[in-house]
């Protein structure tokens, strides 16, 4: 049975009680992928999750784009979850808090933004999260894919105090944004102590560049007390109401960097100086500004691979 794919479980589980025990197994459930299972139905799901040993047995789960599914009314039983994939799924507020207080032992995390924190009606959910912040401290991957205004991001993220990855990106921006576009009234603290790889990826062009680079520039303060960096992503431009997203230290401490090079990043890496750690440079150019990499692989001794994802006024 463990050679069985997840769509051929459902099925199996409804042969017969034996079967059904046998698919109960720690060793066939305990990793679920479930993305392509594009036969089953809402019932399906609830039959399958029904047994109580078979939900305890279940620890990673991949529902990613399952969007044709009520989902939480099942994740919320599997009460030994420790990997958890929905992006693309849609998602309330008080439902992605549900799954939280539920699942208490998570520790990677992939969902869509909620939906319904995108209104007016703050007083619905901010300060939600301080009911699950021992949850959220606990989380050790973070990837979120938002749809419209990225700041409420931050009611979130001020409890993922443990936190190694953090991944953000865009896809498809709503065409009226509900929301004020200027989020805080309330002033948010980040830490991120432990965080290794921070991936903020600008997908959808048509998407409000400022949104994502406000919240960049909010999560870099929040970085500069990480100790062990990996990898360093961003395609957004770090240049808002006259900031600058200053990242020196991380640069230097990164073995993987990816980067638009606007005329503030290619400033920030040449008073960087020497990356002696830095193996891997993915970078991307930007008009009118004509930019040569040469300075830049001579200051990284160790570099062992170099990508040109967009070779716009690049030379070398």
């Amino acid at each position: 049975l463990r050679f069985l794919s997840s769509q051929d479980l459902f099925s199996v589980s409804c042969v017969s009680n034996r079967f059904s025990c046998l698919v109960n197994d720690r060793k066939i459930v305990r990793y679920l992928d479930l993305r392509k299972v594009y036969s089953r139905t809402t019932d399906d799901f609830k039959t399958f999750f029904l047994p109580r040993l078979r939900c305890r047995n279940i620890e990673h789960i991949n529902l990613d784009h399952v969007y044709w599914i009520r989902l939480p009314s099942f994740v919320v039983k599997l009460k030994n979850l420790n990997s958890l994939h929905m992006l693309g799924t849609p998602l309330t507020f008080l439902q992605l808090k549900w799954i939280l207080t539920s699942c208490t032992k998570l520790q990677d995390l992939s969902i869509s933004w909620p939906d319904d924190m995108e209104s007016d009606n703050a007083k619905q959910w901010v300060g939600g999260f301080s009911e699950v912040k021992t949850v959220l401290s606990e989380l050790k991957t973070l990837k979120i894919m938002i749809y419209a205004n990225p700041m409420p991001l931050l009611e979130l993220l001020i409890h993922c105090t443990g936190l190694k990855k953090l991944v953000i990106i865009n896809h498809h921006a709503r065409k009226f944004f509900s929301a004020p576009r200027i989020f805080s009234d309330k002033e948010y603290t980040l830490n991120f102590p432990h965080l290794q790889e921070l991936i903020i990826d600008h997908l959808d062009g048509s998407f409000p560049l400022y949104l994502l680079a406000g919240l960049l520039l909010k999560i870099s303060e929040g970085c500069q007390s990480s100790a062990d960096w990996e990898t360093f992503w961003t395609n957004t431009p770090v240049y808002i109401n006259g900031n600058t997203f200053d990242n020196v230290a991380v640069i230097q401490k990164c073995s993987r960097v990816f980067l638009t090079l606007t005329p503030q990043i290619w400033d920030m890496l040449c008073k960087a100086g020497p990356l002696h750690n830095l193996k891997e440079l993915l970078v991307t150019g930007q008009a009118p500004r004509s930019i040569n990499l040469t300075s830049i692989i001579r200051s990284c001794p160790n570099l062992k691979s170099m990508n040109i994802m967009c070779g716009l006024n690049i030379t070398l």
